[in-house]
């Protein structure tokens, strides 16, 4: 919201941003952020190496209902931050006596107390009502989305009720809630439609859906992608092409960059500056050698090039994740002349200028990249460039797949 639209006290917000004075500048509607996050998650599961990954995990193929019924538990990440305890946060220090509670709070454990407090659970129980039907597994997914800063939340039968406080004319947690499980059942509607099956039940699978959630939620929270919802704005509309550009922009889905390579099929020597492969390096081309390779040889054989090259295969094949052409280029320092040889488009790549050979000549049969697409390394040459030190302690944070990183400016 545009720093003109002060934030009234019967308002939750998702995210702030605030001026060096502690006052807040914008914010970010609650239910805005929410779907802005189970967007990311439906762009997730499009991808074609997350959607095998969540249905081997599964140990069943997942139907568009079962993703949109995915996407409601996902919706559901952030619901702790309508107790008054978080909304108390939108002061930066003293808060007013009119205000529920005098101490500000998380939104993680209180989410379970919700239920504990009879005029919030009446507010959201339309919505838990039909989510509890769609098998055994949603208590365990929804906790799993619930947990999605990393630590598993587990009731806590000392956490308090009194964040979910009533105060009237101030702030109602179970108005925010209600319109919360209203907005649910209309923006997913495939998802309370009868029938269906159970959701998946294994714990794979409930270890890889927490895992996305967090993704998704540090997505969603990028505010070089999502920007605060502007006035009037119906973020429904727009959450889903905000999710395609934050994707397809980080490389977590390159299916226009592989089907240039189907199309192209380049060879070792055009791909690596005319040298004919090695022994080793040609075995790699093969095929039939399965997803895990192990290789020895001696140093100088070329067993990075091999890797490189056995990368370009299982990718070109649809079988590895965009993301790891990063890391491999990363350890390379940057060197991007692999991905010259592929592509012959380096002015793609974030951080660098025209490579001076114009625009990449059109494949026949292969599609375009769109006007969002880059590079699946995007990063890569700026990490490879920090000193040592830095690099070794850049490393040891827990980061995103694609580099994404969870807004720390203004972040509630």
């Amino acid at each position: 919201m545009s720093g003109d639209q002060a934030l009234q006290s019967s308002q939750a917000f998702g995210k702030l941003e605030r001026g060096a004075d502690g006052s807040v500048l914008r914010w970010h509607p609650l239910i805005d952020h929410m779907i802005d996050v189970a967007a990311c998650f439906c762009r997730l599961a499009r991808c074609r190496s997350i959607r095998r990954a969540m249905e081997r995990s599964a140990g069943r193929k997942l139907n568009e209902q079962d993703i949109a019924r995915l996407a409601v538990l996902v919706f559901l990440h952030d619901v702790g931050k309508a107790n008054s305890g978080f909304q108390a946060k939108r002061w930066w220090d003293r808060i007013p006596a009119s205000w529920p509670v005098r101490i500000s709070a998380g939104h993680g454990l209180e989410a379970f107390r919700l239920f504990d407090v009879p005029s919030a659970a009446a507010a959201i129980e339309p919505l838990i009502a039909q989510v509890c039907t769609w098998g055994a597994a949603c208590d365990s997914l929804l906790i799993a989305s619930i947990s999605h800063h990393g630590r598993p939340i587990k009731d806590n039968p000392g956490s308090s009720v009194i964040f979910w406080k009533t105060q009237a004319g101030a702030y109602d947690p179970s108005a925010i809630l209600k319109a919360i499980a209203e907005s649910a059942l209309g923006l997913y509607p495939l998802a309370f439609q009868p029938g269906g099956v159970g959701l998946p039940d294994k714990a794979a699978f409930g270890h890889l859906f927490a895992g996305l959630v967090q993704l998704a939620d540090w997505l969603g929270s990028d505010t070089c992608f999502f920007e605060f919802s502007g006035p009037g704005e119906a973020r429904a509309a727009t959450a889903p092409e905000l999710a395609e550009r934050a994707i397809t922009t980080l490389g977590l889905d390159a299916e226009d960059w592989r089907e240039r390579l189907i199309a192209s099929e380049p060879d070792f020597s055009g791909t690596f500056g005319g040298f004919p492969p090695h022994p080793i390096q040609a075995a790699m081309g093969d095929d039939n050698l399965g997803s895990l390779v192990i290789l020895e040889s001696e140093t100088g054989s070329g067993k990075t090039e091999a890797a490189l090259w056995r990368y370009l295969r299982l990718f070109r094949a649809g079988e590895v994740l965009a993301d790891a052409l990063r890391v491999a280029v990363d350890i390379l320092a940057g060197d991007c002349k692999f991905i010259r040889g592929l592509f012959d488009c380096v002015q793609f790549i974030p951080g660098r200028g025209q490579s001076g050979s114009g625009p990449p000549p059109a494949i026949a049969g292969a599609k375009p990249p769109d006007r969002h697409s880059v590079l699946p390394i995007q990063g890569a040459a700026r990490r490879s460039k920090l000193e040592p030190s830095k690099r070794k302690r850049h490393r040891g944070h827990a980061m995103p797949v694609g580099g994404a990183r969870k807004p720390q400016a203004g972040h509630a």
